[in-house]
């Protein structure tokens, strides 16, 4: 049996293979470096790579959408960066609902994390610090639903984006937990320092470690503004602090948002000592994220007032 194509038939079929054809260049296209427009939402040495959507422009002013996983790429010769300002605000991807921003380097290493309630402007403190000639990628989790009209999944859109040495001059907020005039400093077991309805801070799972220098035969007071975390369910837990021996040296209750003061032992000698903050339990999951979210830490002070 023979069929025959009518020219409607041929005309559907040319239209089929251009509908295709468009919807593979789109794709295609988004994986491309994006083109520059002529106001682009980054600024000199950032550069945008692959998975952006076009430069567009509406009442608020120039942005590009992104569905996920979308490229920053520091010029060739620029230095290590350690924050990244960025405008950003969740689309309908994401029920235009508050969403965490990951910031991620080489291997898909989380350098940092930022909160959005709607339109926000967020510092997200690196670290560690994005490595000279690595990019960074940006991720949420979840997302993925359709906008009606639209054959793009809009998971957020980012209206300026731009890495920097040291913290924004026009932002006197604090860049991380660390508070007072003697030297603290923190190490490993730390997520990104991130910043949601005004409120900054650092989740910890467990074993987040800081740094002081040995204290020359004088305890020292140390203050921690803490929160439990849906690790905890949000209840009450006791933090404990640990020497790098795994010895217990301080503890503290903490209700809901609490100051605890502890007292840490004199050490004696010169050079640095380590410690370890720990919660008493924990480990539940979170909703909507990855991450074990035991505890929250504002601020740590030496000698808190």
């Amino acid at each position: 049996m023979k069929f025959h194509q009518t020219s409607l038939d041929r005309t559907r079929t040319v239209s089929l293979l251009g509908a295709a054809s468009i919807l593979l260049a789109a794709s295609a296209a988004c994986t491309k470096p994006a083109p520059k427009g002529p106001s682009e939402i980054v600024e000199a040495p950032l550069q945008l790579g692959a998975y952006w959507h076009e430069l567009e422009k509406d009442a608020k002013g120039v942005f590009r959408w992104v569905t996920n996983d979308a490229e920053l790429v520091p010029e060739s010769g620029a230095v290590a960066s350690t924050f990244l300002t960025i405008e950003a605000e969740p689309g309908p991807g994401l029920d235009s609902k508050p969403m965490e921003l990951q910031v991620r380097g080489p291997g898909g290493a989380p350098l940092g994390t930022g909160k959005f309630a709607g339109r926000d402007t967020v510092v997200i403190r690196l670290w560690p610090e994005l490595p000279q000639g690595s990019q960074a990628t940006l991720h949420v989790e979840g997302g993925g639903k359709a906008t009606p009209g639209e054959a793009r999944v809009l998971n957020f859109r980012v209206f300026s984006a731009k890495l920097s040495r040291r913290a924004p001059e026009n932002d006197k907020a604090p860049k991380d937990i660390t508070r007072g005039e003697d030297p603290i400093k923190l190490a490993e077991g730390w997520y990104g320092y991130e910043t949601f309805e005004g409120k900054s801070f650092r989740w910890v799972n467990q074993d987040a470690e800081f740094v002081m220098p040995k204290s020359s035969g004088l305890s020292r007071k140390v203050r921690f503004d803490v929160e439990p975390g849906p690790g905890l369910d949000s209840k009450p837990f006791e933090l404990r602090v640990f020497d790098v021996s795994g010895k217990q040296v301080a503890a503290g209750k903490v209700q809901q948002r609490t100051r605890v003061d502890v007292v840490i032992p004199a050490v004696e000698g010169s050079g640095d000592v380590t410690y370890k903050l720990r919660a008493d339990r924990g480990g539940k999951p979170a909703p909507n994220d990855a991450r074990t979210l035991n505890f929250r830490v504002f601020a740590i002070e030496v000698g808190g007032s």
